[in-house]
């Protein structure tokens, strides 16, 4: 008997069950990229399939906030702006990173070592999102050329395009704006700017 999803009650919610599931897609990354000598190929496919069925309850409880009539406030946001799913995905790995804080900095460190000193850069996220070649020009592009991500006040990128540093280095950050507006703790006006 499958019970019906329950729809989420605030942003709040929303974000607890992402943070749960990014954590586990950085667990997956870190055991794939750096196999250890004693893990076997069944833990790397439970997490494969636990953030599968993450993905799965998420996506079953934010269409049943849809069918209430409700939105959360990253749907909100992403319909205002007209966003591509990209640029989605970005926030939601923004955000759950903000949340996460050193323990954050700690699973990134897992994924691609000291390179980059648990510092989200722009790179680390196309890693972490499973970007191909042709999504991340697209990004680099979205990033780049000050599109609604930045413009916005929601995210900003530590890259100058007049100096050689190569965008992939720069870091990515949400600002304390967004995250205040996709926690529901601020009015969406405060990003979208409209009445």
């Amino acid at each position: 008997m499958n019970s019906q999803p329950t729809p989420y009650a605030t942003a709040a919610d929303h974000w607890a069950e992402e943070r749960d599931r990014l954590i586990v897609r950085l667990q997956r990354l870190a055991a794939e990229r750096h196999p250890q000598r004693d893990q076997d190929h069944r833990y790397i496919a439970y997490l494969r399939e636990r953030e599968a069925a993450l993905r799965e309850a998420i996506d079953a409880r934010l269409g049943a906030t849809r069918a209430m009539g409700s939105q959360v406030p990253l749907d909100q946001l992403v319909g205002r702006l007209d966003l591509a799913h990209v640029e989605r995905c970005v926030l939601i790995v923004l955000v759950v990173m903000t949340l996460l804080g050193p323990d954050g900095r700690q699973l990134l460190n897992q994924v691609e070592g000291s390179r980059y000193g648990g510092r989200l850069t722009s790179g680390l996220v196309f890693v972490v999102l499973g970007l191909d070649l042709d999504a991340r020009a697209d990004l680099i592009e979205r990033l780049g050329r000050d599109r609604e991500l930045i413009r916005s006040g929601l995210v900003t990128l530590g890259w100058d395009p007049e100096t050689p540093a190569d965008i992939m280095e720069s870091t990515v950050a949400l600002t304390h704006q967004g995250l205040g507006v996709l926690m529901g703790r601020e009015p969406m006006t405060k990003i979208t700017g409209d009445g």
